[in-house]
């Protein structure tokens, strides 16, 4: 591999010259876009997120009407996953991934250089890979990465106990408690503490009803608080803000079925949204 870091724009790859209007095609040949790239090649890097861990593809960007399907619309799949923000489409026949709407700017898209025609995306030199694990998007709530740290964490059988989750006890109401209670407090509570944020320090989930600032609308890592069995009791449950649809608002947290996790729950059970104050 090349020591050489590709510049930020490129118009020249190998003996291939990057066409304002270019055409990018998937493997088979069933999916043709036509890219407007007046400056050829922007901002080229590599994603060390779980997806793109995988797919391996160099990626760069152009606005959202800087892509026009010219062929295979019908053939063109989507899919989403973890916050279901970003959407990222390959092609239904050969499976190549040839573009995406980017979460961190929404009105981007990233396409595979390797997609475009005449392009080897090996001759670009090396390109700089961005933090996909800790996500620009996420970089406002840092309790959301400790969280996702925690996915599949569960309790212990009988006689037994998850150190791990006792850990999520500390400082709180249910300090020296086992693995068996009821964890979903705690669990938020430590996920903004790995973030340097106070929390409640109570196992209950109500008690974040009156914990920070309330919001009028969710925003992706707030803190959710659900009721349970009745609006009016003091049963709930509490996690991290990630979507809703009109049915159904998605939770990451603890003791979500028995474990970290995303789950969804209906929306109805919505009690409130809270935020960290300037003072939590």
């Amino acid at each position: 591999m090349s020591n050489v870091h590709a510049p930020r724009s490129v118009r020249l790859v190998g003996a291939t010259p990057i066409h304002p209007s270019h055409r990018l095609s998937c493997h088979c040949g069933a999916v043709v876009l036509r890219l407007s790239l007046p400056e050829g090649i922007q901002d080229a890097r590599r994603c060390d997120c779980s997806m793109c861990r995988r797919r391996g593809a160099i990626v760069a960007s152009v606005p959202l009407d800087g892509i026009t399907v010219e062929q295979g619309a019908d053939v063109l799949r989507e899919y989403r996953f973890n916050t279901h923000t970003a959407r990222h489409f390959f092609c239904g026949v050969c499976g190549i991934y040839t573009h995406h709407q980017r979460r961190s700017n929404p009105q981007q898209y990233g396409y595979n250089v390797g997609c475009l025609e005449g392009v080897n995306p090996f001759e670009l030199g090396d390109v700089p890979t961005n933090d996909g694990v800790l996500h620009p998007a996420d970089r406002h709530t840092p309790w959301l990465h400790a969280a996702r740290a925690e996915l599949g964490v569960v309790p212990h059988g009988p006689g037994s106990c998850n150190p791990r989750i006792t850990a999520y006890h500390h400082g709180t109401s249910i300090h020296g408690y086992d693995d068996k209670c009821n964890w979903c407090s705690t669990f938020v509570h430590w996920c903004l503490g790995q973030a340097g944020v106070q929390g409640t320090a109570s196992a209950l989930a109500r008690s974040w009803l009156a914990w920070g600032e309330p919001l009028e609308a969710p925003r992706p890592g707030c803190i959710t608080v659900l009721w349970r069995e009745d609006p009016n009791s003091w049963q709930g449950h509490v996690g991290f803000y990630v979507r809703h649809d009109d049915e159904h608002v998605w939770l990451l947290g603890g003791n979500q079925q028995g474990t970290v996790r995303e789950w969804a729950y209906p929306l109805s059970t919505v009690l409130g949204h809270r935020w960290p104050s300037s003072s939590a």
